[in-house]
């Protein structure tokens, strides 16, 4: 594994215990006998087969000799994946031990995936193993696409396989302006643990699962829902809450699926839904409601053998 460092000033030297070939530096400060400042920092590592595995670039950056240790400030950087640049990511500082093995990053740390600059993960301390390609987010961790983000106490993102895993309390919201412009319409999903996978889209939680819906300026009529788990995809705007309970303040029901369809769905699919009544019983397999002067979302109860009931005039 080698580390090609390059940092511009004044004087040259040779570091042996950072890699296992020589490596250019430039020091503008010895502070001491172990510790050197640096300034124009350009960090870049490859693996045994000379295929890179990150960057990192600093404007300011700290050596200590005794422990091995790269510490720099305002950090941008890319991690490869098979030798092509996958993630982009930028911090307040970094902390690089272990031949670049390991880092940390701290303070407003931001990746985006290079091919969908729509995905975006957010935390306040990242830790990469670069041995395992495994990111951990253990602090304020947070998952961005379109209109939809979810957060909760821990996050681990395998790039091996782009499944980034949600531990703990999570939730998801999504919120986007109706469409006269006058009101916000707000969709929040609690539940423990899940999954989101940045290549594909899609989401997957067990239960227990409970979900509201509101207007920002009317957060007293809520549309309330539980179920046992939830699922869906982020790319194309469709989150279903999975054998599903729903109440307001004067219905409520029961279903196999209760689907939150964003517009990016109907945009996606570009296909048109019917309601599909059965006269004998009354009840709808399929249940389509929206107020165009207030909403951007639709919401869908389906259900295979017809058990959901009739409820109109849905607030989303």
């Amino acid at each position: 594994m080698k580390i090609i460092i390059t940092l511009k000033y004044l004087f040259w030297f040779n570091l042996f215990l950072l890699t296992s070939s020589c490596s250019n530096l430039s020091v503008i400060n010895n502070r001491s006998n172990n510790q050197f400042e640096f300034s124009s920092l350009d960090l870049q590592q490859t693996d045994n087969d000379g295929d890179r595995t990150w960057d990192i670039k600093s404007p300011e950056a700290r050596y200590d000799n005794s422990r091995g240790i790269i510490r720099s400030l305002t950090n941008t950087g890319i991690i490869y994946t098979n030798n092509n640049p996958d993630l982009y990511f930028r911090s307040d500082q970094s902390t690089i031990v272990n031949d670049g093995e390991i880092f940390l990053l701290e303070g407003n740390v931001v990746f985006n995936k290079l091919d969908d600059q729509n995905s975006t993960i957010k935390g306040d301390i990242v830790r990469w193993n670069n041995k395992k390609k495994i990111l951990v987010i253990d602090s304020n961790p947070k998952g961005v696409i379109n209109n939809s983000k979810i957060t909760s106490e821990k996050a681990i993102l395998n790039n091996n396989n782009d499944q980034l895993y949600f531990k703990g309390n999570t939730n998801i919201t999504r919120s986007s302006e109706t469409i006269d412009k006058r009101n916000i319409s707000i969709t929040s999903i609690s539940f423990l643990n899940g999954y989101w996978n940045l290549e594909t889209g899609s989401i997957y939680a067990d239960g227990p699962v409970s979900a509201y819906q509101t207007l920002l300026n009317d957060q007293d009529n809520k549309n309330i829902m539980t179920g046992k788990s939830v699922s869906g995809n982020f790319k194309y705007g469709n989150i279903d809450i999975n054998d599903c309970f729903f109440k307001n303040r004067s219905r409520s029901t029961t279903s196999e699926k209760c689907s939150l369809l964003s517009k990016r769905y109907f945009n996606n699919i570009k296909t048109k839904l019917d309601t599909i009544t059965d006269p004998s019983t009354k009840r709808f397999s399929y249940i389509f409601s929206e107020n165009e002067s207030t909403s951007r979302e639709k919401l869908i109860f389906s259900s295979s053998n017809k058990r959901v009931k009739t409820i109109l005039e849905i607030l989303n």
